[in-house]
């Protein structure tokens, strides 16, 4: 289970990996974890913290004032970009 699924058989391939994944499922819910929120259904606000060094902080303050934008639009970018 833990190297993985490989082979040139596409059907048998996919037949191994799904049987792969249900042995995951049932291992997860025998330990008692239950499986995190999809990612798909998540409701996101748009805001995050992010915490930097003082330094880091006055560096990114200042470009984002040489690029004429406030700190949150250039780090959105940046991130974007990332």
């Amino acid at each position: 289970m833990a190297g993985g699924v490989h082979g040139s058989d596409e059907a048998r391939v996919y037949a191994e990996l799904c049987q792969t994944v249900e042995e995951m499922l049932e291992l997860i819910h025998a330990d008692g974890h239950v499986l995190p929120e999809p990612l798909a259904t998540k409701k996101f606000s748009g805001k995050f913290v992010l915490r930097v060094e003082p330094a880091l902080h006055r560096r990114l303050a200042a470009k984002a004032l040489a690029a004429g934008e406030s700190l949150n639009s250039y780090c959105a970018d940046k991130l974007v970009k990332a």
